[in-house]
């Protein structure tokens, strides 16, 4: 007989090491090397939704990559993908298969054209063939356009044929009449709410009707439509093909954000068993983005876990989370005026421990790193050796039950490295960055006489760069947030320090340790 578990181990997982949960990796990306000119590919469920709905005869080859836009119609913003003949995007809030929608690009080129449908004539039949008539558009489909209409339609085995074809083609807004396409080719053609029949008589039986290559039309260079001066994403949960993976991560946007300006990055990583949504809430880094004007993301990990060297399982060399952060800033920087010189990293337990990995692995790209209740690898600790000095802010508690702030295996997880302590991984840290050998030590104020816990605060610098290195040790502090909520029972995590605040001291730390 199984049990549900208390809601505060529920809570506990989100944060500590655990063992990694199985991901499932999707198809391959559908690319096309040996097609001049087509240089994108098609990825995760974009990729799934091409394939079974029609592929290239439906929908052509993507001319733009996987990115998220303004769609302006409803001033939202989605995972976004253009195709010669149409535009795909991700609702993930819809269920399969209306989790990806189509552009209703037959009517968007016909306004663009000055053409409004209503005006446009009935005409009689010059396919042949039997016709059905549509009441709501007032429109007739006959001969080859209805076969070809009928014979093709969304994969929904819960509809019919008509209701697949509805779902895929749209209403037809004319009738047939001969028009000249933009190449050149005067051809019989029928306008739908998502595409364009032509009809070509000398091509071979399968392919005579042809569909319009309507995404290259209404976009033309494929090139998003955003709104000028603005960035083009809003706070939201995102998602981003890295690989084999679809990737996710939940975005905090100021509301506030300035325009025109460079503005800082911050990555959040959850605790093994997390997720971005969890780790938001326990950090509110988010209102720290709003009062300081910046952007902050809260990543999510493939089985909710972040790698740590030395990775040995398929799974953890499958999984290339460093690629993914990388492209994560890339993507951000492509919605916003990204500050090269102000991207850090923060996360908590095996988060910090990323962040650490971060700061060894891509110190081109990270210029500080907050850690919290996390440490680092052995192997991790000789392998590390940054292209740039990294100012690091260390926080750990001296009762940590999970992760001991003096080093060892921790006590939750399956075949966890041993790690480092939190002294000895500050002094790599301070011998990396080429720091004094003075260290200043410094005890917090007791701000709460409840709170048992205390806080002593070594720094030292300028190390190499400006850089610095902080490490703040809350005596009798637990697996937590300085400052956060006690999310779980002190017998289980121990206690939260409420002396300090651990998301204001690491935004004003790294509001003061950029790269120059």
């Amino acid at each position: 007989m199984y049990r549900r578990l208390p809601m505060f181990v529920v809570e506990l997982l989100a944060l500590v090491i655990i063992a990694p949960a199985a991901a499932s990796p999707v198809a391959a990306p559908s690319c096309f090397p040996t097609i001049p000119g087509i240089t994108n590919c098609i990825a995760g469920r974009f990729n799934l939704f091409w394939n079974v709905n029609g592929s290239l005869p439906v929908f052509g080859y993507p001319i733009a990559p996987q990115r998220v836009e303004l769609n302006p119609d409803t001033q939202t913003n989605y995972q976004t993908q253009w195709f010669e003949r149409n535009r795909f995007e991700q609702h993930p809030e819809n269920v399969a298969p209306y989790d990806v929608l189509l552009g209703r690009l037959g009517a968007e080129r016909l306004q663009a054209e000055g053409r409004d449908w209503h005006n446009e004539p009935n005409t009689d039949n010059p396919l042949g063939g039997s016709c059905q008539h549509f009441d709501v558009t007032n429109r007739d489909v006959c001969g080859a356009f209805l076969t070809y209409w009928l014979g093709h339609g969304l994969h929904d085995p819960l509809l019919d044929s008509y209701g697949r074809s509805l779902a895929l083609f749209g209403l037809p807004l004319t009738g047939v009449k001969s028009e000249t396409n933009p190449n050149g080719d005067t051809v019989l053609t029928q306008w739908f709410e998502r595409g364009r029949f032509e009809w070509h008589p000398n091509n071979p039986d399968p392919y005579k009707v042809e569909l319009g290559l309507l995404g290259k039309e209404v976009l033309p260079g494929g090139q998003p439509s955003m709104v000028s001066g603005q960035p083009s994403m809003v706070s939201g949960t995102y998602s981003l093909q890295h690989g084999n993976y679809l990737r996710t991560y939940v975005l905090h946007v100021p509301p506030s954000l300035p325009v025109g300006q460079s503005v800082p990055l911050v990555l959040v990583f959850h605790g093994a068993g997390g997720s971005g949504k969890s780790t938001e809430g326990l950090t509110n880094f988010s209102a720290m983005a709003d009062q300081q004007g910046f952007v902050v993301a809260y990543p999510d990990g493939v089985g909710h876990v972040w790698r740590a060297k030395p990775e040995t399982t398929p799974e953890d060399l499958a999984v290339d989370d460093l690629g993914f952060t990388s492209a994560l800033i890339d993507q951000l920087s492509q919605a916003f005026q990204i500050d090269p010189n102000r991207i850090f990293a923060s996360g908590i337990s095996n988060g910090a421990g990323f962040s650490y990995r971060l700061a060894c692995e891509m110190s081109s790209r990270i210029s500080a790193i907050g850690p919290v209740a996390g440490a680092i690898t052995g192997t991790e600790a000789a392998q590390c050796h940054p292209d740039h000095p990294v100012a690091v802010i260390d926080f750990h508690g001296t009762a940590d039950p999970i992760i001991n702030y003096n080093g060892g295996v921790p006590s939750i997880g399956k075949s966890s490295a041993p790690l480092l302590s939190t002294p000895d991984t500050v002094a790599l840290w301070r011998q990396i960055d080429g720091c004094p050998a003075t260290v200043q030590n410094q005890a917090q104020p007791h701000l709460d006489p409840a709170d048992t816990t205390s806080v002593d605060e070594q720094s030292d610098g300028p190390c190499l760069a400006g850089t610095a290195v902080n490490a703040y040790a809350i005596i009798g502090g637990g697996h937590t947030w300085p400052g956060g909520p006690q999310y779980a029972p002190v017998s289980s995590i121990g206690k939260t320090t409420h002396d300090i605040n651990a998301t204001s001291l690491i935004w004003s730390f790294f509001a003061s340790h950029h790269r120059s």
